[in-house]
């Protein structure tokens, strides 16, 4: 029988990656600066960018940044932002003026019924303070005797509306035809 000996194998220590590429990291740097934290593990080409970037942050103006946030500021537009942002103020101004047509037309719809509430308002104030409104009433229409006037006669009561001169068709109708005839014929003449 052969006896197989247990061959160990050296250990090997993994080595760590880098936080930024993933790349392996020989060794830990220590960074303390804003916004990096303490401990980071870095290769060589990451370091060397991170340490620019800190280093401007650092300096920048001669001050070291505190903290950001985001602020509304004036950002120049694309054409194709432009373009939207044109085809959009268009469209708002054709919106406006359809709306400004509309207002005109309620406008001139309020202002007739408006119109016609405070007619109908006057109608009815003259109506309450005479205690009577004018309706259509059956009338008839009398000869006053002995004249050339007429009476308006309201046939519901009995009472005369109004009395005026007779008309020229009025006065036709009432001539005494049988004395213009007789005087016409000649048979009360005295002579004969």
């Amino acid at each position: 029988m052969s006896s197989k000996k247990a061959v160990k194998k050296p250990e090997t220590k993994t080595k760590q990656r880098c936080d930024d590429c993933g790349k392996p990291v020989d060794m830990t740097m220590q960074i303390s600066a804003p916004g990096s934290k303490p401990g980071a593990k870095l290769c060589a080409d990451c370091f060397e960018k991170r340490g620019k970037k800190i280093a401007s942050e650092i300096i920048r103006n001669g001050r070291e940044r505190l903290s950001t946030h985001v602020e509304l500021l004036p950002v120049s537009l694309t054409t194709e932002e432009l373009l939207a942002r044109s085809d959009r103020l268009a469209n708002i101004e054709s919106e406006i003026s359809a709306e400004d047509e509309r207002h005109a037309q309620m406008k001139a719809e309020l202002k007739a019924g408006m119109t016609r509430l405070v007619s109908e308002r006057s109608r009815l104030a003259v109506i309450v303070s005479q205690k009577s409104e004018p309706r259509n009433v059956e009338v008839a229409v009398y000869q006053v005797p002995n004249s050339h006037s007429v009476e308006i006669v309201r046939l519901d009561f009995n009472q005369i509306v109004r009395t005026r001169e007779m008309t020229k068709e009025e006065l036709q109708m009432v001539l005494p035809l049988g004395e213009l005839g007789a005087a016409n014929s000649g048979g009360d003449d005295p002579a004969a």
